[in-house]
């Protein structure tokens, strides 16, 4: 809003009798509000992104912090954490006036380890298992996952014969057993992980062999 000031001129020795005053408009802008929705506040690695629906009022920039070195000005953005832990997001929203507002929520990036259902390994060459997880040719059966400290995995046949394992989560499945390709067919998978943070996931499934 507009107020109105007066400002009074009195001499050093307190005389007012000649003072004169004089009117000051001073206009007062409205501060915005920061405010901000999540999808959830706890995520799981890898893969599910925090989404940020930005529901502030009366501000036209914006600037965010997700806690872990990554920063935007975007207005509604979508961020991937890395590594488990709890992370504090703060949205610092300005108005065409450079008032500004804050607003803050802590999110948590939990993990969870997670297959494919079907690959299609080499047919010519054994590899050992190896994989790196920016290779896509689909040639090993790995899990993805982050932040596990320890990890096995068996693989059994549709006679329940176990004809691969591992405690090694670097190493996957290359669908090869005893020398020799494995025949396009459904196997079955147990895998035990766990996390930094002391949790233990066990899963079980079904994967496809294509040839």
């Amino acid at each position: 809003g507009t107020y109105q000031f007066w400002l009074t001129l009195v001499t050093t020795q307190g005389c007012t009798a000649n003072s004169q005053s004089y009117p000051l408009n001073i206009f007062v802008y409205e501060n915005p509000v920061a405010s901000f929705n999540v999808n959830a506040t706890t995520v799981t690695l890898p893969g599910e992104p925090v989404i940020c629906t930005n529901t502030s009022q009366g501000a036209v920039a914006y600037f965010w912090n997700f806690g872990d070195g990554y920063t935007t000005t975007q207005e509604n953005p979508l961020h991937l954490y890395s590594d488990l832990g709890n992370y504090e997001i703060t949205l610092i929203a300005t108005n065409m006036y450079h008032c500004s507002d804050t607003a803050m929520m802590t999110v948590s990036a939990t993990s969870d380890i997670v297959f494919p259902n079907v690959f299609t390994p080499d047919p010519l060459v054994s590899n050992g298992g190896s994989y790196s997880i920016t290779d896509y040719s689909n040639q090993i059966f790995f899990p993805y996952a982050t932040g596990v400290e320890q990890f096995s995995m068996q693989i059994y046949n549709r006679w329940g014969e176990l004809i691969f394992e591992t405690t090694d989560i670097a190493i996957g499945w290359d669908g090869w057993y005893r020398g020799q390709p494995c025949q396009q067919d459904v196997y079955v998978y147990k895998a035990t992980a766990t996390f930094i943070d002391g949790r233990t996931v066990v899963k079980r499934g079904d994967v496809l062999i294509l040839r």
